[in-house]
């Protein structure tokens, strides 16, 4: 099994209404997520699009640099930031086309139906906590590369014959040591 390189990459929030100038809002589920990718033995990087902000044609400069296998995409916002990442996963799925586009967060976790249909970019869709789908998700893409016609992970929404499709569900997490042995 080749281990895969994972970026996660926080985009630019360009909708979030209550914004300061010159503040930050830091990416919290992708630290949260990436510490226990580190802990399952994968390479993580971050790109964090949203501090300078970064410009779409940038933010795929910057990927296409770092060269990942699986690009993890979230953002804090909802609707109105979902632009944020639809715009720089159609183009870099256009310059890195064997990449996989995995997005969660708050919105696509109720509308990943609509987002499959619309964004052929984006190849899974983590719904719910991430925490546990996507180590899991990922130790599937490693184990084998394409995900077929079946769902590698609990809680994972993929596009199968170009038709949406939501895996099976599992259990919320309800304690820290939830987690421990993911």
């Amino acid at each position: 099994m080749k281990t895969p390189k994972i970026l996660l990459l926080n985009p630019p929030h360009t909708a979030i209404g209550g914004r300061v100038p010159d503040e930050h809002l830091p990416p919290l589920g992708q630290p949260a997520i990436g510490g226990l990718l580190i802990d399952a033995g994968f390479t993580v990087e971050l790109l964090d699009a949203d501090i300078d902000p970064l410009s779409p044609c940038e933010i795929v400069r910057r990927v296409a640099g770092a060269a990942p296998d699986i690009l993890l995409v979230g953002h804090a916002g909802s609707s109105a930031a979902h632009p944020t990442v639809v715009d720089p996963a159609t183009r870099i799925k256009a310059h890195l086309p064997g990449i996989f586009i995995v997005y969660g967060g708050v919105f696509p976790t109720y509308y990943w139906r609509d987002i499959l249909h619309a964004c052929p970019a984006i190849d899974f869709i983590v719904r719910g906590e991430g925490e546990r789908t996507v180590p899991a998700l990922v130790r599937a893409i490693a184990l084998h590369g394409a995900y077929g016609r079946r769902c590698p992970a609990s809680l994972s929404a993929i596009r199968e014959c170009l038709s949406p499709r939501a895996c099976p569900c599992r259990s919320n997490i309800s304690t820290i040591t939830g987690l421990a042995g993911n």
